[in-house]
């Protein structure tokens, strides 16, 4: 059995945006987004802007829905 790896990004507007990773261009992805995140922002945080997702999304499952309480 494999293990399930992935993360929660914080992004720039305070959403968290859960995501697992698929395969390992999705590892690969999932730490450029996080470096990328690191090298922007200011020592302790750690923010992923929305307009870096398009170009390394590739092999990343974002887990997004609706609450509960709006079905």
């Amino acid at each position: 059995m494999s293990p399930i790896i992935g993360c929660e990004l914080s992004m720039e507007d305070s959403r968290v945006l859960p995501v697992l990773v698929e395969n390992r261009t999705g590892y690969k992805n999932l730490c450029e987004l996080l470096t990328k995140a690191h090298l922007h922002n200011e020592k302790g945080k750690c923010t992923v802007r929305w307009d870096e997702l398009p170009g390394i999304c590739e092999g990343l499952v974002a887990l997004v829905g609706v609450p509960l309480r709006e079905l």
